[in-house]
């Protein structure tokens, strides 16, 4: 469990400096933009003399840092997405259906209460030839399940975090030899790259 949360910390670190580096890039076009603009409509000698020495070469920037600035920003947020689904939702589940699984018990205690009077009402019955009748079962099964619901919660929960955690380590096993089938050793980085994030998004998903 703790291998999945520090991965999950870390693709967050990881996507929030692409972040970082897309809000950079993105500046540097506002700028180089801002500047063009300048020299073209003000004249003043300082920015006139920036955007000649820039030439060709700040239109070239302006459109490369918006590209890179959007591809970074969209990665980002996959990653961003990936990394808080590993450290704060798959964790958190044995939790979240414990939570739920308490308010049924409760919900539950609430129905029998307000059923109570009724069920017993259905042990006044003259006709039948039981002591415990098909009226009556259902107000029995009912009993039965509240008191035996916290206790196989209990034992439920502690069952998943340890088949969980199982299947946290297998998975953890078996990523690198994945990794290593997958991507080319010698391929292009921006390959290397859209591989790992795929594979990632696969991982989340499985």
């Amino acid at each position: 469990m703790l291998d999945l949360i520090d991965l999950g910390n870390l693709t967050v670190k990881i996507a929030l400096t692409i972040m970082m580096i897309s809000m950079t890039l993105y500046i540097t076009k506002v700028g180089v933009d801002a500047v063009q603009n300048t020299a073209n409509n003000v004249d003043i000698p300082i920015i006139g003399s920036l955007a000649a020495f820039l030439g060709g070469a700040a239109e070239v920037v302006s459109q490369l840092a918006g590209v890179l600035a959007g591809v970074l920003k969209t990665l980002s947020i996959l990653l961003l997405a990936i990394g808080m689904l590993h450290s704060v939702l798959l964790p958190l589940l044995p939790a979240i259906f414990h939570f739920f699984a308490v308010m049924g018990i409760i919900i539950l205690t609430c129905e029998a209460l307000l059923a109570a009077p009724l069920w017993m009402l259905w042990h006044i019955r003259l006709d039948g030839n039981d002591l415990i009748g098909d009226h009556q079962k259902n107000g029995y099964q009912l009993i039965f399940n509240i008191f035996t619901r916290p206790s196989l919660i209990t034992l439920s929960v502690a069952v998943s975090f340890a088949v969980m955690s199982a299947m946290i380590f297998f998975k953890n096993e078996i990523y690198g030899i994945i990794v290593e089938a997958t991507l080319p050793d010698s391929g292009a980085i921006a390959v290397n790259i859209l591989g790992m994030v795929a594979l990632m998004v696969v991982s989340a998903y499985l």
